[in-house]
């Protein structure tokens, strides 16, 4: 193995050996980094560690990708390069080794509802293929198999509109594809003696290629002939059909326009006909099978599988659509079927499901009576299969590929594109991954790892940041960056593999090395009540009862999938939000769900990882509230009243006082086309936000630009005597995130840090007497020395008469917990039961489950 040196000591000599070997860094300065050097080892697992806060994002994501992405920009052409900004080079002095970089973030930016599981993997695309190319189609209206018709039976088809009527014969030439070729195409047709064309919908001259709008993708129909119903248009009507099929290779649109009514298109071919109803529909193509595309998405819904309910209905938030029943398809797609299965049946299985179906699916291809569809399978199906058993070694076996990209967790996401990554058979590359084991229970871990080892034995490097203890054991070198957070961070403490790095004695070495003790109660805290909950039914929970005790600190806890956020989140929670907002005095709760219980809670605070915001503008400062109370300071000071300025010239949201270049976003955004956009520091505002009048302002020596750049602990002491403000703060640094800026983007924030944000918002405020804590993996992203605050303040609030519930994998907290509620045995349809309930070390005794054998593993070691 490659040893990378101690960075402490001076540089190798051997210059050549370590270029071949290594990723060098030297005087990193990015963010907090001060001046650091290091050495990973290349085509191995590096881990990178260390304190939230210390700097590990600062080397891994904006320096060594964003390196790797400025080297990728500067080998494309002259000509693409004009269509993207330069990139700023990292703060460091050099960059060495470095192979070509891909990054799989825990960021899902700005998804939209349209994406889902299915198109993040790519795996849809494959469908797609293969039931466009395997299919059988079935007519909508009665079931029938749908067959071909004649150019004489559609010219009888034809004969039967009404006088008068206005007819368009279109055959399609170019069906959702790039424009990279329109000119030679309508060239082409041009020559052939055709003058127009329908082009997305609008007809053209075919000379006028110049005013068709640029998109990504065309559908083309060259307009064979215009005629209107009369006598004695039999002979032309049908010489013209009999062209368009062969330039339509075998497909015709008849589009009709009657008297004082909308043209409407009519889709005849030789392949698709129902014999009994005698409806034609247009090819089967991939893009039938598309929600995102006008041939496949549902017309009532736009592909989107949701509405707007009425005004006359009471439901709140969107409704699922009438007409295709969440699937987003037309109706034609909804009706072709492969192995007697249709599109969105596959859709709406878990991955466990669908891979044995697909397994199965595999030995009947042979005996399909069509040779195309069965040479299409051959070709499809193992790599459906393929990709599917990635996405099961990654832990996502109780998802659906109908599973909409926005509510994944950010772990779920980054495990996803990281499968979809494995199916492309990428080699030589460095990989920067953030946390990958987010949200995965012990047992899905080891799968995890073996996907990340087959991943590095390609050839490739990877480079994560973790602070789950059985990834570090488990990786080639480790590199802890700190020693502290912001300004005490961004040195490297220690290096070195699993055994080697435990000797170094840094503060995560001691949690590697050393006995773990659970910050348990040393005496069973009893709780002051329970929460009986009767018949849950949700996802693959079946008419579970369960007592939940309040008073304590519970864990809810099993593997990935098999019910925890199904019974928490989705079940308990909202109907308890329910009880509460109905509550009148002198009148029992009343609820089925909940049958007794629910007076000994007076408020719920659910906080989840969904981020603060969608944009630059939302931050930590203004999520508080911290940032209404620090603008109202400024407008106090005397350069302020002079000028006559009010609290609203110091909010980048308003046009007042705010960069107008960037609209007081700090930075600006650039279409990155087929990549993902970037977000670039504003050029005139320098990322301060404000103009420069507003800048003028200072509150005992500081700007507005200053403060947001201060992190929480710095601000904190600056107005350490300004109670409103210090109280916030203080909250913010105890649930660890003194590190963050005041001013950060929660774009840039993990799932974990937003959690803590809402956490720390709600500690701030006056709490009402027996609330109720709800938290979804409050230890994403938190080092082992943090998570021991995050317990200490978990159990300072049970302490004070609430209960905390929380959903969690990481055995430092489960080990901590009052109660324990263990979900599973398995995920998806193999969970959904209560398997063991009571105290970690109960648990542990047992070790009769998979949380069980890791609280036995946790209190050996």
């Amino acid at each position: 193995m490659p040893q990378a040196q101690d960075t402490t000591t001076e540089s190798q000599s051997d210059g050549e050996t370590t270029a071949n070997a290594v990723i060098g860094v030297r005087g990193a300065r990015q963010h907090n980094l001060k001046g650091l050097d290091v050495d990973l080892p290349r085509n191995q697992f590096v881990v990178i560690t260390g304190v939230s806060g210390s700097g590990k994002s600062s080397l891994a994501y904006d320096t060594l990708f964003a390196e790797g992405q400025r080297k990728y920009f500067a080998t494309l052409s002259l000509g693409a390069r004009k269509r993207f900004p330069i990139l700023p080079r990292p703060d460091v002095d050099a960059i060495t080794g470095l192979p070509p970089t891909l990054s799989l973030s825990q960021h899902r930016g700005n998804l939209s509802p349209r994406n889902t599981l299915g198109t993040t993997t790519e795996i849809d695309d494959f469908l797609r293929q293969l039931f466009a190319r395997a299919g059988i189609v079935h007519c909508p209206q009665c079931g029938e198999v749908v067959s071909s018709q004649s150019s004489e039976q559609i010219g009888e088809t034809v004969l039967r509109f009404p006088e008068r009527t206005r007819l368009m014969l279109l055959a399609p030439v170019w069906n959702q594809v790039s424009g990279a070729n329109l000119n030679e195409l309508f060239d082409r047709m041009v020559a052939d003696g055709f003058v127009r064309a329908r082009v997305n919908g609008e007809l053209y001259d075919l000379n006028d290629v110049e005013e068709i709008p640029a998109v990504s993708q065309y559908t083309v129909e060259i307009v064979v002939d215009r005629l209107i119903m009369k006598e004695g248009i039999q002979s032309r009507l049908q010489e013209s059909i009999e062209t368009t099929l062969k330039k339509g290779e075998g497909e015709c649109i008849v589009t009709a326009q009657q008297a004082g009514e909308d043209w409407v298109d009519h889709f005849f071919n030789e392949r698709f006909a129902c014999a009994e109803c005698g409806i034609s529909f247009p090819t089967i193509h991939p893009a039938t099978f598309n929600a995102n595309s006008p041939q496949g998405a549902c017309p009532d819904c736009d592909g989107l599988g949701y509405q707007e309910p009425d005004d006359d209905e009471s439901t709140a938030g969107n409704i699922t659509c009438r007409s295709c029943h969440g699937t987003r398809l037309n109706e034609l797609a909804r009706e072709v079927t492969w192995q007697e299965k249709t599109f969105p049946d596959l859709q709406e299985r878990s991955l466990e499901e669908l891979s044995r179906f697909m397994r199965a699916a595999a030995d009947e291809v042979e005996k399909d009576p069509h040779p195309v569809a069965v040479l299409a399978a051959r070709k499809l199906v193992p790599e459906i299969n393929q990709r599917l058993g990635f996405l099961l070694e990654v832990g996502l076996g109780y998802l659906t590929l109908g599973r909409t990209a926005t509510t994944l967790s950010g772990g779920e996401y980054q495990r996803a594109r990281l499968a979809s990554t494995l199916g492309t058979g990428v080699t030589g590359a460095c990989f920067v991954l953030d946390e990958p084991t987010g949200g995965l229970h012990a047992r899905d871990t080891r799968k995890l790892l073996d996907v990340l080892r087959a991943l590095q034995r390609r050839g490739n490097s990877l480079i994560v940041i973790e602070h789950d203890l059985q990834t570090m054991q488990a990786a080639d070198f480790l590199v802890e960056i700190g020693p502290g957070a912001g300004a005490g961070g961004g040195k490297v403490v220690a290096v070195g593999n699993a055994e080697s790095f435990q000797q170094t004695g840094s503060l995560t070495a001691r949690y590697l090395g050393q006995p773990k003790i659970p910050q348990e109660s040393a005496v069973p805290r009893p709780a002051s009540g329970h929460l009986s909950v009767k018949g849950v039914n949700r996802h693959n929970i079946k008419s579970l009862d369960v007592e939940i005790p309040l008073g304590q600190f519970v864990c809810f806890t099993g593997v990935s999938g098999s019910g925890k956020s199904s019974l928490v989140m989705e079940s308990v929670i909202p109907e308890l939000k329910r009880i509460l907002s109905d509550r009148k005095p002198g009148v029992e709760d009343s609820s089925q769900l909940i049958p007794a219980g629910a007076e000994e809670i007076e408020r719920v605070i659910q906080v989840d990882q969904q981020p603060l915001g969608q944009s630059p503008l939302s931050t930590p400062a203004t999520y508080t509230g911290l940032w209404s109370i620090i603008r109202k300071l400024f407008a106090r000071t005397r350069e302020a009243r002079l000028r006559g300025y009010t609290s609203k010239r110091f909010s980048y949201l308003s046009a007042e006082g705010r960069c107008e270049s960037c609209r007081g976003r700090g930075v600006q955004k650039i279409e990155m086309q087929s990549l993902t956009d970037l977000w670039i520091t504003c050029p005139d505002c320098g990322g301060k936000r404000f103009d420069a009048q507003t800048l003028t302002v200072r509150f005992y020596g500081k700007t507005v630009a200053d403060i947001l750049q201060m992190t929480i602990r710095d601000a904190a002491d600056y107005f350490d005597k300004m109670a409103d403000l210090k109280l916030i703060l203080q909250t913010l640094e105890d649930v660890g995130l003194g590190y963050l800026t005041l001013g950060q983007s929660a774009l840039t924030l993990s799932g974990g840090e937003s959690q803590r944000v809402k956490l720390a918002t709600e500690l701030s405020k006056q709490q009402t007497p027996r609330t109720l804590f709800v938290l979804d993996e409050p230890s994403a992203g938190l080092h082992p020395a943090d998570i021991e605050q995050l317990i200490a303040l978990l159990q300072r609030l049970v302490g004070e008469g609430h209960s905390v519930w929380v959903i969690e994998h990481q055995p430092q907290l489960i080990a901590a917990a009052d109660w324990l509620i263990d979900m599973g045995p398995e995920g998806g349809d193999g969970g959904g039961k209560v398997v063991a309930t009571g105290r970690p070390r109960e648990l542990a005794a047992s070790a009769a489950t998979p949380t069980g054998e890791l609280m036995a593993a946790w209190f050996r070691t």
